[in-house]
């Protein structure tokens, strides 16, 4: 059965959370069932023929900051002196085409929409995104965490990028319309999606694994 992270339609599961030295546990899930038409139902009894279930799941930066819930940033600590705002990374700016190009040109639409600025695809992002989707579609697996025990800021940062904000992965849609409307239909996921502090992106896509990667 193939499953879906971040979104609806036929969710199959949603986790939020963010980074700093320890990511929280993410287990949500929920499962929704398709529904089915008044003029199949007696040929569904038959044959099973409705689409597959989906799965989303999201992680940010701010996931296991004390005072953090799903979807929000964390309570504000007391003030303390500014600490020097860290430098915004080189950009690593890449041409993408296909699936990939069309989810980033609907995350834009729906954060232009919300008053962001458009995201800059990355190649870091894109190269720790393709890693995940194609480790998580050879192994078999829907998580933040990869079989080698990475977490997602970890995998960021190894590609090249210093400063990961979030990311959102999803199993089982076809389509980039598909997967960018289940995530956005999920209030965690659209966060990510919708967090103006970020300035690049990179998509990926392995089967029906799908893994959006943002950068501050």
């Amino acid at each position: 059965m193939l499953a879906l992270a971040t979104g609806v339609v036929l969710v199959a599961g949603v986790a939020v959370a963010t980074f700093t030295d320890e990511v929280a546990p993410l287990d949500a899930r929920t499962d929704i069932t398709a529904a089915t038409d008044a003029d199949v139902v007696a040929r569904a009894a038959q044959v099973d023929d409705r689409p597959p279930p989906t799965e989303i799941s999201t992680i940010h930066a701010y996931a296991s900051v004390p005072g953090a819930t799903a979807g929000e940033p964390p309570d504000a600590p007391d003030p303390k002196p500014a600490a020097p705002a860290a430098p915004a990374p080189q950009r690593a700016p890449i041409r993408v085409s296909g699936a990939i190009a069309e989810v980033i040109a609907l995350t834009n639409q729906r954060r232009r929409e919300a008053g962001c600025r458009d995201l800059v695809p990355d190649a870091r992002l894109t190269r720790a995104a393709q890693a995940h989707a194609n480790d998580m579609h050879k192994n078999n697996y829907f998580e933040h965490v990869s079989r080698d025990g990475r977490r997602f800021e970890q995998r960021v940062r190894a590609a090249g990028y210093p400063r990961p904000g979030a990311e959102n992965i999803a199993k089982g849609q076809t389509s980039a319309k598909q997967v960018v409307r289940e995530w956005m239909a999920s209030p965690s996921h659209r966060s990510a999606m919708l967090t103006c502090s970020f300035t690049t992106i990179g998509v990926a896509r392995s089967g029906n694994y799908w893994v959006q990667e943002f950068g501050k």
